[in-house]
């Protein structure tokens, strides 16, 4: 199944500079997912690429309840298909107050994710409220990897 027939792009969920996502549904396996694609700009651009590529390659070799899950990717069009998340935080909330229950969840689930992180040798180097992904009511995902890296001992982190 080509990825034509097997992706159908529904909605532009989010946009930065470097990058678009869409809500899309995986017609093959009957679920919605999220499809980060690369600006059209940076597919001709080696150094842009292997960063979208290692920032991939890394969120694929995590596992845990409090990261996004990475599905596939796709080279030629600058894809990578992510597990849905509903919202962020700074999408859900903006400048509004945060009630002290989500207060609670937030700092427990991400500082649960940040020590599994750290144990892996890896710093996110971004957290703030638009890459903390909510994934139910109940539960909180850290997302969007492109400034993270891996540390050695020599680094000092």
């Amino acid at each position: 199944m080509d990825l034509d027939s097997r992706y159908e792009l529904l909605e532009l969920i989010g946009k930065g500079s470097f990058a678009k996502v869409y809500r899309a549904r995986d017609k093959e396996l009957g679920r919605e997912v999220a499809i980060k694609q690369i600006h059209e700009q940076y597919l001709d651009d080696p150094k842009q690429l292997e960063r979208f590529w290692q920032e991939a390659q890394l969120l694929a070799s995590l596992s845990h309840p409090n990261i996004v899950t990475i599905y596939d990717l796709h080279r030629e069009r600058g894809w990578v298909i992510m597990e849905l998340m509903q919202a962020s935080l700074g999408q859900r909330f903006g400048n509004r107050q945060m009630p002290i229950a989500s207060v609670r969840t937030t700092l427990a689930h991400g500082l649960r994710a940040m020590k599994y992180l750290h144990s892996c040798g890896i710093v996110h180097g971004d957290i703030k409220p638009s890459n903390l992904m909510i994934d139910s009511p109940r539960r909180i995902k850290i997302g969007d990897f492109g400034l993270a890296r891996r540390v050695s001992d020599d680094d000092g982190s």
